[in-house]
């Protein structure tokens, strides 16, 4: 009898799993189609067939599920570059490999990049994410330090870096950039990362 109720919670919990990620996948389709702007509660509940009081007992607000959407999009960067890191060799290498990936993450993954970074949106104001942040910095840290073995530098390369990169794109999604002046300016960028010794 034990068994059978913790078999009936653990299928519960799987249950409420697949309806929050349905109701992010439809927030995420909404947005895809009608941008951030246009997404509301009741368009989330008809595109996910779950009636406003369901939505609201798995997020307390539209407010709750952009966060947990950016928050997801954190999550998909964070691998995207971890696996840059660990397909290469050597500090500049890998360096120069984990850019590239946070640059095709942002162009791949619009959606998420113009949310997480609310690029010519002005739908919520979040909080500073500095938790998100700070675990994409730490994926950086080693590499850089090795390059420059100070730890203040570290942290300052990586936000040079981080700014520089996220103009760009900031610069390519709202003022569509030429594809050939982007794609050079990006080759400017990390093909300096070899210098970042003093």
């Amino acid at each position: 009898m034990i068994v059978a109720c913790y078999g009936s919670n653990e299928k519960m919990e799987r249950s409420k799993s697949i309806t929050k990620a349905s109701i992010l996948r439809v927030a995420l389709t909404i947005a895809k189609s009608d941008g951030w702007e246009a997404l509301n509660m009741r368009k989330i509940a008809q595109g996910s067939k779950c009636s406003a009081p369901v939505i609201y007992d798995y997020f307390e607000n539209k407010e709750a599920i952009l966060l947990a959407i950016i928050q997801e999009g954190y999550s998909l960067l964070r691998e995207d570059v971890i696996a840059a890191k660990t397909n290469s060799a050597g500090q500049a290498d890998q360096l120069k490999h984990m850019w590239l990936a946070y640059w095709n993450f942002a162009i791949e993954q619009k959606i998420y990049y113009q949310l997480m970074f609310a690029i010519g949106i002005n739908c919520c104001q979040f909080r500073q994410l500095t938790e998100e942040e700070d675990l994409l910095y730490d994926i950086f840290r080693e590499p850089i330090m090795a390059l420059t073995g100070v730890e203040k530098e570290a942290y300052r390369i990586f936000h040079t870096y981080l700014s520089v990169l996220h103009g760009l794109i900031s610069i390519g999604l709202i003022k569509k950039l030429p594809g050939e002046m982007a794609a050079k300016i990006l080759q400017d960028i990390i093909g300096s990362v070899g210098e970042t010794r003093q």
